[in-house]
Order: structure tokens, then C-alpha cells, then sequence
């Protein structure tokens, strides 16, 4: 076997420029060339320690919570046929409680049914069956998880994306109210610490937690996770690659954080306590995906080559620049941005913090919410989707903007306009630079200062 012909960074420039991102499929040559240089990283990798070492999140849990005490309370958990949804429930089964409920599209099989759980059939984009369910069920605490996950699925399927994320999660929180249900918990995305978004999955929890802020219930939360290691989108696919085919992968320098169904159902537990925004404090280091296809790849015996293709639709290049102020980020943990960051200072445990949920829902949010279901009742395009979906991430950035304290928001400012070098940067960001000096103006301060 031939020795690597340079070092990792080299062999990595060495493929990035023979054959550029942008391919849907690769000619034979090209596929040689890259298989060759992956074989070379292989070799110099760490073999399959980044892939066990993703693995072993699976046995990973949140210590220090105090269980939730259920006792005498109808549950009711959306989406609880899922791997988060199911972890859930069994953490809720294990608690005195009278009564739990799981409605299902009837999509998704169950990975097991969990004793002493009632499980029933309800989509929850029919704002019908889901009032008349509540209605029939009058649940005292709401977990709310079906939605549609997979970002590359929600480019390909917008309108379903729209109506689960946006439309299922109005319908839910509205028949929430309507029986006065005592506790509500969303399931969100750490993909929503983003300012803004156009990646369709992402733009939808947005909404979503814009949504949540509106509610007026006694306990109103929600949870943003990160990659879930159990149900793994990404090992499925580095899978699948590897039994024939080519490893995909955005960029090589793509480092990400995971973590377990159990602390994800653990965390949704604990935030039914009180409101605010829970995640994970300490994620532990990220992984590195490109490491993560080469131990998947030496594991499976696989000559897969792996191409660098380029952000694909569904997946932002880097979020924006003033999204972590190293101030607080070390103590906020990583699915917080420094807005929110600047007031987390609610520990629930040494592994876990709650942050307020800011008021997001305006008067102009409502208003593009509504033009979201009229577009989705009104057929229209995936492109027209897509343009109100962005209208409404707007209107929720300057809402959380504008009802943010007058210091954090000053501080904001000041940090935003120095976290560019200079101005070749995403063109959403300097748009989402703008909205922030809007805010911050009227404050008193010139967020070019």
C-alpha cells in the first residue's frame, strides 16, 4: 500500500481542487481521483475512534434534574411514535401520572409500543381532529414533537414542511389553550439560535418558537436539540454511501455537536417545570464529519470516494458572525445565540439552562402566519412558500429584537458591528446587520459605533 503523498490539509486542497463542488454525479475519472486521495486520508486518520466516539452518545443523560411529577395529569404527546417522542414517553410512563395519550399521523412506525400508553391516529395539520382530540382528551400537559425533521427532505417538500411545522404547531397550541392545558413543551431546532434563515426546516421552528411566544398558558416552553445520535441522519446516509455510491459531504471542515434521545426527552421532561427555552449547557466537543466518514468508511471496508459538493439546499454555509459573543458563550452553550445568551443566567443543572422566551409574536408575525396558511390553502407554489416563510423569519427577528432589554440590545449592536472584518460577507447577514441597527437606534445608540 503507497504512503500518503502529503499531509491531510494537502491531500484535502488536492481534491477540493481537482474536481469542484456543484456535481450531481461524478465521471469515472473524477471518481478515481477522489477515491485514491481518500484512501490516503484513510490511512492517516484516526481511524474509527471519531466514529465510536459518536456513537457512545447514545448512553449519554442529563444528571442533576428533578423527575417531573405527573401525579393526577392527562398527557398528551405529539409525534410520540419517533425516537425522541418514544424516549419520552418511557421517561413519562416511569412517573405517577393518570393518563397519557400519544396522537400519530400513523406514518412512522413505532420503534415499540410503551406500556400503560394510549396511542391514537391524528394528523396534526387538520386543525379539526386535532381541537376535536384535545377536546376529547382535555390533556393538563402537552409535549408537542411531529414535525417533519430531515432539512433536505423539508427543500423537497415545502408545503409539507409549512403545514406540519407551522400550520400542526398553530393547531396544536391553539387546542392547548382551548382546554387551559396546564403545560405546553415544543421540540425545537439549534438550528433556530440562526438570526435568520432560509433552509426551509430551520425558518419553520423559527416560526414555530415565535408561535410558542404567544401562548398563554400557565408553563409555556420550548427545547432546541442538536443532532440526535440514535435516529442519525447523517450516519443513515455515510451508510448508504458506503455500500456504493459517493460519501457527500458540504465541506471538509464541517464540525457539528450530537447528543442522545435520552437527554433530549430528559430535557423535554424537565422543561415542563417552567417556562423559558432549555438546551443542552455542555455538548461536549463537536465532531468532525469529515473524521466521521472515514471511520464509517474503514468500518464498512468501503472504497467509496468521498467529494466535497458544496452546501446543498437545506444546509447554510456558517451562521452569522455575531451569533456567539465569546462573553457568554462559554457559559450559555452552543444552540443559545448572544442575544439570548446575554440574559441566561436560570440553571437547571450543571448540564442544562433555561433562558427567557422573549416575546417574537408581533403584530406583523401574526399577520405573515396568516398569509402562510392562507398560501398553503390557497395552493400556492413552493417558491411563494418559500418568499412569506422568509417574510415571517423577518418579522420574528425584529420582534425579538425590539422586545429585548434596551442593554442587551445596545450590546448586541456593538458587538454585531464589529464581528465583520470588513463587508464581503452573506448577504443575508448584512440584511440581518441592518435589522439589528434598526433596533438598536431608537435605543440610542448607533450600531456602527
Amino acid at each position: 500500500m503507497a504512503p500518503p503523498t502529503g499531509t491531510r490539509a494537502e491531500i484535502v486542497r488536492r481534491m477540493l481542487d481537482s474536481v469542484p463542488p456543484g456535481l450531481s454525479v461524478l465521471d469515472e475519472k473524477s471518481a478515481g481521483l477522489l477515491s485514491s486521495s481518500t484512501d490516503e486520508l484513510e490511512r492517516i486518520s484516526g481511524g474509527t475512534a471519531e466514529h465510536d466516539r459518536f456513537r457512545a452518545v447514545v448512553r449519554r443523560g442529563v444528571a442533576g434534574l428533578r423527575p417531573l411529577d405527573l401525579a393526577g395529569e392527562t398527557v398528551l404527546v405529539t409525534g410520540g411514535t419517533g425516537c425522541i417522542g418514544t424516549a419520552l414517553l418511557e421517561q413519562l410512563a416511569a412517573t405517577p401520572h393518570r393518563r397519557i395519550v400519544s396522537l400519530n399521523r400513523g406514518m412512522t412506525r413505532p420503534r415499540h409500543l410503551v406500556p400503560g400508553v394510549e396511542y391514537q391516529q391524528v394528523d396534526v395539520r387538520s386543525a379539526d381532529d386535532v381541537g376535536a382530540a384535545f377536546r376529547r382528551i382535555r390533556p393538563d400537559a402537552v409535549f408537542h414533537l411531529a414535525a417533519v425533521r430531515d432539512p433536505g427532505a423539508a427543500e423537497r417538500e415545502v408545503r409539507r414542511t409549512v403545514e406540519t411545522n407551522v400550520l400542526g404547531s398553530r393547531n396544536v397550541f391553539r387546542a392547548a389553550e382551548e382546554v387551559r392545558a396546564g403545560r405546553l413543551v415544543f421540540a425545537s431546532t439549534g438550528k433556530a439560535v440562526r438570526y435568520f434563515t432560509r433552509d426551509v426546516y430551520a425558518a419553520t421552528k423559527k416560526i414555530g418558537e415565535a408561535l410558542l411566544s404567544g401562548v398563554t398558558l400557565p408553563v409555556t416552553s420550548a427545547v432546541r436539540f442538536t443532532h440526535v445520535v440514535d435516529n442519525s441522519l447523517i450516519l443513515g446516509k455515510l451508510r448508504q454511501w458506503c455500500e456504493g455510491g459517493t460519501i457527500r459531504l458540504h465541506s471538509p471542515d464541517i464540525a457539528f455537536y450530537g447528543q442522545s434521545a435520552l437527554e433530549s426527552a430528559q430535557l423535554m421532561a424537565a422543561a415542563a417545570e417552567r417556562s423559558g427555552l432549555v438546551t443542552l449547557r455542555n455538548l461536549q466537543w463537536p465532531f468532525s464529519l469529515l473524521d466521521l466518514a472515514l471511520g464509517v468508511r474503514r468500518e464498512a471496508s468501503s472504497s467509496a470516494p468521498i467529494y466535497f459538493c458544496g452546501y446543498e439546499a437545506g444546509y447554510e454555509a456558517g451562521v452569522h458572525p455575531a451569533s456567539y459573543d465569546p462573553g457568554t458563550a462559554g457559559d450559555a452553550g452552543p444552540l443559545i445565540n448572544a442575544l439570548e445568551s446575554y440574559s441566561c443566567d436560570s440553571i437547571l443543572s450543571d448540564q442544562a439552562n433555561r433562558i427567557g422566551l422573549r416575546g417574537r409574536q408581533s403584530e406583523a408575525v401574526k399577520v405573515r402566519i396568516a398569509e402562510l396558511v392562507s398560501a398553503c390553502g390557497d395552493g400556492a407554489s413552493d417558491a411563494r412558500l418559500r418568499v412569506v416563510l422568509a417574510e415571517a423569519t423577518w418579522s420574528a427577528l425584529r420582534a425579538c429584537l425590539h422586545s429585548a432589554p434596551a442593554d442587551d440590545l445596545q450590546r448586541l449592536g456593538r458587538f454585531a458591528a464589529s464581528a465583520h472584518p470588513g463587508r464581503a460577507a452573506h448577504p443575508d447577514h448584512l440584511l440581518v446587520d441592518d435589522v439589528i441597527a434598526e433596533a438598536v437606534r431608537p435605543s440610542g445608540l448607533a450600531a456602527g459605533v
